[in-house]
């Protein structure tokens, strides 16, 4: 009997094994299935933003992120989703760049915070709200708005097909910014848009890369037409691949104003230095364009009108010294003006600085310029343009000259600037419709 008693036990006590052992696999079964779940998620999720992921890097954007990252999958702030829909349309990642009313602000999320609530660009975060969690209707509808105020676009609302339920919540004039919202393609005309659901990174990469591109607020010079004379555009950014270069990847943005030979000229050979393309330096050298078009167009608008009768040694120094790297002096340009004289040279021109085909390559950032020049008069045919000399003998066999260089700029010791560097013209050409020969 005891014998029977004891093997009923040890049944027993297999079976609540099994049953223990049967758990515990369910269970990691389950946890495995939960765990490739997630992975199956962040995986569509990645490839789904991928595109608009890797423009927030070639462009900056990652950098108004509070941890520089623009990871699709990882959920976001309020203040980060002011910082980067404020910084890709003013197209900067510093907020001392933008316009502030009050100076006196020390911490950089309230100068942002400050800047769209005081413009009337948000309207739905309270600044208690910053650091919470952002809902995606919260950063449509401050897209939205800044896109009408900010850029100054003429939005048209279309018929909300959401429920009234659904509307409810919202104030009138919030109705009309969703409409607004779904006629930009920012959101579906569905009510499951009008949620609290939050919002992740590669959805706020989506509506911020789909709103810069389609406004080209990228585009640097853009803003200073707009600046100078109202809404006027200078260029739109090319988004249909078939209508770009062939080597477009060079690129962070292709410009309509730009013929797309001109991206093709190769980039200049290089020795000691690796290539950095465009693409590559534009993250760190976006702030600076309008500088380096000012730069480049003044120092070569020097060079460029030059008149016998009129040129003196001072005047010419002080048109050109703080635009020259390392700085100049007066014994740098006296025999060019003497010799200028001597040989009543008198030449008008002017330059255009083709951004963004600027590239760094042995020590140089080289900028792809037009340069458009008359030789009005001249009884020598040699070293025309002051640099010339630095190559020895150029001689120009022609009146007329449209050609296009690979203007070399140099950043300054300590300080993030560029200024030009003192050359031959003649060396950098890379296009020209007139014959300029450099003799040894």
């Amino acid at each position: 009997m005891e014998t029977k008693k004891t093997n009923v036990k040890i049944k027993e006590n297999k079976k609540r094994r099994i049953s223990i052992f049967t758990v515990i696999l369910i269970a990691l079964i389950i946890a495995v299935l939960i765990s490739i779940g997630y992975l199956i998620r962040y995986v569509i999720i990645n490839i789904k933003y991928q595109k608009y992921t890797d423009k927030m890097y070639e462009y900056g954007y990652n950098e108004l992120y509070n941890n520089k990252k623009a990871s699709a999958t990882e959920k976001i702030t309020n203040i980060e989703i002011i910082k980067v829909i404020t910084g890709a349309l003013k197209n900067t990642v510093s907020v001392d760049k933008i316009d502030l009313s009050n100076n006196s602000l020390v911490n950089d999320d309230d100068k942002w915070y400050e800047f769209v609530t005081e413009l009337g660009y948000n309207t739905r975060i309270e600044k208690e709200e910053l650091d919470i969690q952002a809902k995606k209707i919260d950063a449509v509808i401050l897209l939205t708005n800044m896109v009408e105020k900010m850029l100054g676009k003429e939005l048209k609302p279309i018929t909300l097909k959401m429920s009234d339920s659904n509307l409810a919540k919202f104030t009138d004039d919030t109705k009309d910014i969703i409409a607004k919202a779904v006629a930009l393609g920012l959101i579906d005309n569905s009510n499951s848009e009008l949620s609290d659901k939050l919002l992740i990174k590669g959805e706020l990469n989506k509506l911020v890369i789909t709103i810069v591109e389609k406004y080209s607020t990228m585009y640097y010079e853009n803003e200073f037409y707009k600046e100078q004379d109202g809404q006027t555009v200078k260029g739109n950014i090319v988004i249909d691949d078939n209508k770009k270069p062939t080597n477009y990847e060079y690129y962070p943005y292709i410009v309509d104003n730009i013929s797309n030979d001109i991206y093709e000229i190769k980039f200049k050979e290089y020795t000691s230095s690796e290539l950095q393309t465009p693409k590559e330096i534009y993250s760190y050298m976006r702030d600076l364009y309008m500088q380096i078009d000012e730069l480049v167009t003044d120092y070569l608008n020097v060079i460029l009108n030059v008149d016998y009768e009129k040129i003196t040694i001072n005047d010419f120094l002080d048109s050109i010294d703080n635009k020259v790297l390392y700085g100049i002096t007066e014994d740098d340009v006296k025999d060019y003006i003497n010799y200028v004289k001597e040989n009543k040279i008198k030449i008008e021109g002017s330059a255009e600085p083709l951004l963004p085909i600027i590239y760094y390559v042995d020590g140089n950032f080289l900028v792809r310029t037009k340069i458009t020049f008359k030789v009005l008069n001249s009884e020598t045919k040699y070293n025309l343009l002051f640099g010339d000399e630095t190559s020895g003998s150029v001689k120009y066999d022609g009146n007329e000259y449209t050609i296009y260089v690979d203007f070399p700029t140099g950043m300054t010791f300590n300080s993030y600037s560029l200024r030009a560097k003192i050359s031959c013209i003649a060396e950098n050409i890379i296009r020209s419709n007139g014959k300029i020969e450099i003799e040894k």
